[in-house]
Order: structure tokens, then C-alpha cells, then sequence
């Protein structure tokens, strides 16, 4: 169903209706845009997650993916698997042909691969998103676009830097393009849960393996740096909640985050306490190319405009998932 079949469903019940509820025009327009779902960098962490909640939700999924990543797999729920590049337009056409909405998470992970390949990670954004305007002009799907915090941290200055303009860059190119196909970006915050690799450099996993094993959890600096941890089912729940409200708007930008705040050295105490505390915690100086931020919380106002924040796992409930994974 495009977005003008959807459109003309609901002219049809208003016809046969005139009293339906705006709950059920809004069911109507839900279900035509996640009836059939793309998924770009599908085969990461929260990709495979995404597929699966979908698939649940009775969501046909199409993921496409490149497995350039370690620590990508196939998500076993998708009913359709396009191994591609986001940069390839032919490719990345077939893999969207039919789709009500594309959801667009192809990027390079990991804070060390971004500092080594900075080239690299900034075509992939940006020649993807230009590729992913392309497909949405033709035929009009919802673009759901994952960008990230870092758009947010205005301090970058180093490596890291590129990852961060090549997001905004890319937001304000898509919003640009509002007119011509109806767009909602996402910039989720400090997502962590079960399977997310420890490999990438991401703070909570890393601490996690390491008190799994009884190593020593090393904190960066004084461990004084606050962060608010989404659990990446919390994530998909206000997503989608988001994606399903009548009020969403034609084009939005929206932070996505938990408001429970923690230091990271509160972090890896509790890590400590809830492996059976057999590891010890030891302290180094960061290195300079991680430019580790001071405080990295979600604004969620522009959210709650729409939908109520609902967060339904705390830290010790995230912190168990990640351990036990």
C-alpha cells in the first residue's frame, strides 16, 4: 500500500463512517506506513532488533545490509534479505521496491572505525541519504532516518568530527526534500541492550564483557562523565509509538533518550556488584581521538509535543540484559 492508497482508505471509511474516531484514522495511516518495511543497515545491532519487533507487529521486512561489520548477522525474522551497498542506487531500488516506509540505519559503527576511516564514513552517509532521497521522491514511502546524538555534541573538533557533520549534512538534506516525501529523524541516545558488541568501543558493553570475565573495568578518566542509557526495545517502543500518533508531523526531528541520569563510574560499580564483584576497577587517561563528552542527555521535548516518553526499563534492568547476553 503506497501513501496515497492509505490516503484513499481513509477518505473511503470517512465515507462509510463519518464518525470514525481519529484513533482509527490513525490505526489506518499506522498500518499502511509499517506495512512494508526497509531496513537499511539491518544486520547491526539495532537493525536485527528493529526486524524482529516489526515482524512481530506483523511488518513485512525487507533488510538490507553489506555485513561490512564484525558484528553484523542476519536477522532470522525478515522476510526478504538484500546484500548490498546503500551507495549502489540499483541496489538500494530493488531492496525499497514495494515499501510503505524505509527505515535508514546503513553507517559506519564503532568510534574506532570512524577515527580510522573518516573518507569511508562520510560517503556512506552521505551517498546513501542522497541515494535514499532519490528512491523516496519516486514513490513517496515514510523515510525514517536513525541519525545520531553526535549531532548534538557541538564540540567535536577532531576525527570524530565527520561522523557528526556528515549526520547533520544529512538531516538538513533530507528536510529539504520534506516536500516531496514525508520524513521523521530520529537521533537515539546512549541505545544499549542485549547483543550489542563489545568490540566497537561502546562504553556499557565493553564494561559488561569485562565483568563478565572478572577483568579489570577500565573507566576513562575520573569516571565522572554522565550518561542516560535506552535500553533498544524502550527505542522502538516510542518509535513506533511515535510513527502511529496522528500528530506526527509531515517532517520532524526528534531526540530519543532516557532522563535517569548515571556517571560511568557509577556504572561500572553497580557492573562490579551485579557479576558477583570479582573485578577490580582501574582508571586511565582517554585517548584524545575518542573526545569523550562531559554529559550526552536526550532533549526530549520535541517528543513529548507528540507522544508521552515512555521508558519501561531502568538501569539495573539494562544492566542485567547486557550482562546476561
Amino acid at each position: 500500500m503506497t501513501i496515497l492508497d492509505a490516503e484513499l482508505e481513509i477518505l473511503e471509511a470517512r465515507s462509510t463512517d463519518p464518525e470514525l474516531s481519529g484513533e482509527r484514522l490513525a490505526t489506518i495511516a499506522n498500518e499502511s506506513i509499517l506495512s512494508r518495511v526497509l531496513i537499511t543497515g539491518g544486520a547491526g545491532f539495532i537493525g536485527r532488533r528493529l526486524a524482529t519487533y516489526l515482524v512481530q507487529r506483523d511488518s513485512s521486512v525487507c533488510v538490507m545490509d553489506d555485513f561490512s561489520s564484525p558484528s553484523s548477522a542476519v536477522p532470522t525474522d525478515a522476510a526478504r534479505l538484500v546484500t548490498g551497498d546503500v551507495r549502489d542506487l540499483d541496489a538500494f531500488r530493488e531492496a525499497a521496491r514495494g515499501a510503505t516506509c524505509i527505515m535508514h540505519l546503513a553507517c559506519v559503527v564503532g568510534v574506532s572505525r570512524v577515527v580510522e576511516e573518516p573518507d569511508e564514513t562520510r560517503s556512506v552517509i552521505l551517498e546513501g541519504v542522497r541515494n535514499l532521497a532519490t528512491i523516496a521522491s519516486e514513490h513517496r514511502p515514510h523515510v525514517v532516518y536513525f541519525s545520531s546524538s553526535e549531532v548534538s555534541d557541538s564540540q567535536r573538533r577532531g576525527p570524530r568530527a565527520v561522523y557528526a557533520q556528515s549526520k547533520s549534512e544529512s538531516e538538513s538534506f533530507l528536510l529539504n526534500g520534506g516536500s516531496r516525501f514525508p520524513v521523521t529523524i530520529v537521533r537515539p541516545f546512549n541505545v544499549v541492550g542485549p547483543d550489542q558488541s563489545a568490540d566497537q568501543g561502546m562504553v556499557l558493553p565493553t564494561l559488561a564483557r569485562a565483568a563478565r570475565n572478572g577483568d579489570s573495568l577500565v573507566v576513562h578518566g575520573d569516571g565522572s562523565q554522565m550518561r542516560a542509557f535506552l535500553h533498544v526495545d524502550d527505542l522502538l517502543d516510542n518509535l513506533v509509538g511515535l510513527l502511529a500518533d496522528e500528530a506526527l508531523p509531515a517532517a520532524g526531528v526528534f531526540e530519543i533518550g532516557s532522563q535517569e541520569q548515571v556517571s560511568i563510574l557509577q556504572v561500572a560499580e553497580r557492573l562490579r556488584e551485579l557479576a558477583g564483584g570479582r573485578s577490580e576497577i582501574s582508571f586511565e587517561e582517554p585517548e584524545a581521538e575518542r573526545e569523550d563528552l562531559v554529559r550526552r542527555i536526550a532533549n526530549v521535548e520535541p517528543l513529548t509535543r507528540v507522544i508521552d516518553l515512555s521508558i519501561r526499563r531502568g538501569l539495573d534492568d539494562i544492566l542485567r540484559d547486557v550482562l546476561e547476553s
